[in-house]
């Protein structure tokens, strides 16, 4: 038998109205993160720069200072480019210490 059939291995799953939508595997990723609409998770999650990634933080880093910083984006992962990156950093921390808080701590 690939997986256990014992009567509390099987969770059913219900909408938001309460029919039934399903089964799931309890222990799952999606048995933990529970029933819910994906995008209203995903709306959540965006509040706030906590959740920006590293190239967007740096995006708004670049349209703040009103430097094109379309190359370092390209070039994030190079070792190379760091040092215009930090370089940018460091003038966001002086022109726009606000911002430079929200961002990057």
């Amino acid at each position: 038998m690939p997986y256990d059939k014992k009567p509390g291995s099987i969770a059913k799953m219900y909408d938001k109205k309460g029919k039934p939508s399903g089964l799931m595997m309890k222990g799952s990723i999606a048995y933990m993160e529970g029933p819910g609409d994906p995008e209203e998770k995903k709306e959540e999650k965006k509040e706030g720069y906590k959740e920006l990634s590293e190239t967007e933080k740096l995006r708004i880093a670049g349209e703040k200072l009103g430097k094109d910083v379309s190359f370092e984006i390209k070039t994030f992962d190079d070792p190379r480019s760091s040092r215009s990156i930090v370089g940018i950093k460091q003038e966001l921390s002086k022109k726009a210490p606000e911002l430079y808080k929200q961002l990057y701590k």
